[in-house]
């Protein structure tokens, strides 16, 4: 019997993910989808077939099998799938010659399926307390949440139950007897001593997406090889962050401040503390740092959207993704960009929102390049010294200059008399002091300093340096 390929694949994550802001709701769900392939597995032996080759990633199963009718394999799939706790989310199922076959069938199984799963739920009378979409019965819920759905229940008890279960495994026991946070609110409260006012109560939703791996799987040649490979990479980026992590926070704070959406392979959106973004990109890029497959470097393409903890991170993660996805468009690849938002963001799209922020610039004047994270991290910790010490601009002073015309930043950097240069009498020249407020550019040539200096700030904004003997961090 000639080979056939399953393909599983988790769907609209808007409402069967990202529909509730609720920690152990999308906790669960991201579990559910992480952990299906054993399930997957085992109900296609049992319908006869004998695996040939899997491969996981982006909350997707890749199966090739032989010795099983496709359509048998499909339909106890599709049936597994069905129940307790699997069915809480959206799932396409297809069996068909070749990987691309079956995803081509499942996009069409996508269109013509309902986008919110509904149960049927006897003497329903009001809307789920968490997605305000699906229907339930109130006073028959046992939670503090209030009234549930199926759907919401499943996924609350799940990620309840099996919270830890990302980061303890047979191979790997990181968070210890760190305390997971249990709400959004809880992952920025209480902050650190020294955090500037404009970043508490503020979380940072990164993405990040493994730049050509498609290219590199067909490189590797063999599916079992490069999922092996890949798993080894995603191990030791979860450790760095993990240890990370855990290294910063304070001798009293049990709390384990950072949370994973989605972990599926080179497809990673985590939520951290503002606070803590710098250090984490940072953490992620040294994990990354040398990473071959195929004799061919590993890079990985990110964004962070910064925003108050109540905004819906729904909305938060599609801007992430966003990002990413402009990001590579561009052809800016390997590189990380930051929006950072006073709440919740606005409904114009982030082209938008950028456009208006930064008139006249393009992706590649505000992206970073990850290789060189660190540089820029110890060029920003530099400033954040010298600023102590009178040898840099303040916070006040960078936006004055970048409020200033091209004709008025000269006068202003001759009034405010910087120590940062040698020579007094080069203010006069543009060129000469815009060097030294330059951070890392991927452009062909340097930004406008009055882009860098609008960058830094950003920058500096989420660069936090705990205080040192009650010292407070630098205004």
């Amino acid at each position: 019997m000639a080979q056939k390929v399953l393909v599983v694949e988790g769907v609209n994550f808007d409402q069967c993910l990202y529909d509730t802001n609720d920690l152990s709701v999308i906790r669960g769900a991201s579990l559910l989808l992480d952990g299906a392939l054993p399930v997957i597995s085992d109900v296609v032996t049992r319908a006869g077939a004998r695996i040939v080759s899997s491969l996981a990633g982006a909350s997707s199963y890749e199966i090739a099998f032989e010795g099983a009718e496709a359509a048998v394999v499909e339909a106890a799939v599709r049936g597994a799938l069905a129940q307790n706790p699997w069915r809480a989310l959206s799932w396409v199922v297809s069996v068909a010659d070749t990987a691309a076959a079956a995803r081509g069938r499942n996009r069409r199984q996508q269109f013509q399926t309902w986008t919110v799963k509904l149960s049927a739920v006897p003497g329903a009378s009001c809307e789920d307390a968490l997605d305000r979409v699906r229907p339930a019965v109130p006073g028959k819920d046992d939670t503090i949440k209030g009234p549930l759905s199926p759907e919401t229940r499943i996924r609350l008890e799940h990620g309840r139950k099996f919270r830890q279960d990302f980061f303890r495994n047979d191979t790997r026991n990181l968070v210890g007897e760190d305390i997971l946070c249990a709400s959004f609110e809880e992952l920025v409260n209480p902050p650190p001593k020294g955090l500037r006012e404009g970043m508490k109560g503020k979380i940072a939703v990164v993405h990040f997406d493994g730049d050509r791996m498609g290219d590199l799987r067909r490189l590797v040649g063999d599916d079992a090889i490069f999922s092996a490979q890949m798993s080894k990479l995603t191990e030791a980026i979860l450790q760095q962050l993990v240890e990370g992590v855990r290294r910063r926070r304070t001798p009293e704070d049990r709390h384990f401040r950072m949370e994973v959406l989605l972990w599926g392979g080179d497809d990673i959106t985590l939520v951290v503390p503002a606070w803590d973004v710098l250090e984490v990109i940072r953490d992620f890029q040294d994990a990354i740092s040398g990473a071959e497959i195929a004799e061919h470097p590993v890079s990985f393409t990110g964004a962070a959207i910064v925003a108050n903890y109540k905004a819906p991170v729904r909305k938060l993660v599609h801007l992430a993704e966003r990002g990413v996805k402009l990001s590579k468009q561009a052809g800016v690849r390997g590189a990380i960009t930051f929006d950072i938002f006073k709440m919740s963001p606005p409904e114009r799209s982030l082209e938008a929102h950028r456009g208006q922020l930064f008139p006249g610039t393009s992706v590649r004047d505000i992206a970073f390049a990850g290789r060189d994270f660190g540089a820029l991290m110890d060029l920003l910790l530099s400033r954040r010294q010298a600023q102590g010490k009178g040898q840099f601009l303040s916070r006040s002073r960078a936006h004055d200059l970048v409020q200033a015309s091209p004709e008025e930043r000269g006068e202003l950097m001759r009034k405010y008399h910087l120590r940062v240069l040698h020579d007094a009498e080069d203010y006069q020249s543009d060129a000469s002091w815009s060097e030294v407020y330059a951070l890392p550019y991927m452009g062909e040539k340097p930004r406008d300093v009055a882009l860098d200096l609008m960058l830094w700030l950003d920058l500096d904004e989420l660069l936090f340096t705990p205080p040192q003997d009650g010292a407070e961090a630098a205004a």
